[in-house]
C-alpha cells in the first residue's frame, strides 16, 4: 500500500532547477493550516514541490464523505494532472510552503536538464499509478492490515525507516486515508499498543516496538 516515492526527489529538484534563470525558480506559495491551494485551471502540466509543512490530497465521494488519496511531506512532488484526474484538491495539514512549476516551461528554460525534467514527468506519472493501485489495494485488506501498512509507510517516508516518528495528521485524516471510521482507527491503535507492537508517548508520537510484527500483519 505504500506509494513508492523517489528517494532523491529533493535532489531531482536541485538538478532540474539549478540551470534555470532566477525568474524560472518556481512560484512560491504559502498556505496556512487547513488552507486549500488554489489550483490553476486547464494547466495539467503544472506541478508542485513541497518545501516545508504537510499536505493532504482529498476529494468528496458521491455519498458526501471525504477521501484522502495522498499525504505529501517535504521534498515530495505532485502533478496537477493527478489532482485533476482524481477530482481532488490540496489542503495544508500544517503551515506549508510550496513551489509551483510548469513542466513545459522547465523543458524550454532548462535544456541542459531536459533528461531530469523527463525523469520528473515519469515520477509524477508513477505517483498517479501508485495512488490508484493503493486505492484498489485497500479493498483487499482489513482494518488491522491497513493501519499496519500505514504506520510502515509513514515510518519510511517521514523517518527514513526509523521506528520513532511524529504524525502530522489527525486520526480523522488517517481514517479518511484508509477508508475507515475514526473509531476503527483508534481501536486498532489501542490494539497495537496492547499487543506491544507500538507505543504512543503522545497521541501523535509513534514508537514502533516490533517492526516485524507490523510487516507480517501488513502482508
Amino acid at each position: 500500500m505504500t506509494i513508492p516515492i523517489c528517494a532523491n526527489e529533493t535532489a531531482l529538484r536541485s538538478v532540474v532547477v539549478s540551470t534555470l534563470p532566477q525568474e524560472w525558480q518556481g512560484h512560491p506559495v504559502q498556505l496556512r493550516r487547513r488552507q486549500t491551494l488554489r489550483l490553476p485551471q486547464g494547466q495539467a502540466d503544472q506541478c508542485f514541490h513541497l518545501q516545508s509543512g504537510a499536505l493532504r490530497v482529498c476529494r468528496a465521494l458521491a455519498d458526501g464523505r471525504r477521501q484522502i488519496t495522498a499525504f505529501l511531506f517535504p521534498g515530495d512532488w505532485i502533478g496537477l494532472g493527478e489532482v485533476q484526474m482524481l477530482s481532488a484538491g490540496i489542503e495544508a495539514i500544517l503551515p506549508s510552503r510550496i513551489e509551483r512549476f510548469s513542466l513545459a516551461a522547465l523543458e524550454e528554460a532548462a535544456p541542459l536538464s531536459f533528461a531530469s525534467v523527463a525523469a520528473l514527468r515519469d515520477m509524477l506519472n508513477a505517483r498517479l499509478v501508485a495512488t490508484q493501485s493503493r486505492l484498489l489495494a485497500l479493498e483487499q485488506k482489513n482494518a488491522r492490515e491497513r493501519l499496519a501498512c500505514f504506520l510502515l509507510e509513514i515510518s519510511d517516508r517521514l523517518a527514513g525507516g526509523d521506528n520513532a516518528f511524529t504524525l502530522p495528521m489527525s486520526r480523522y485524516d488517517i481514517a479518511d486515508y484508509l477508508c475507515l471510521s475514526s473509531e476503527t482507527v483508534c481501536r486498532n491503535f489501542a490494539q497495537f499498543m496492547a499487543s506491544g507492537i507500538i507505543s504512543l508517548p503522545e497521541p501523535k508520537q509513534v514508537h514502533i516496538l516490533r517492526r516485524g510484527s507490523l510487516q507480517f500483519i501488513g502482508l
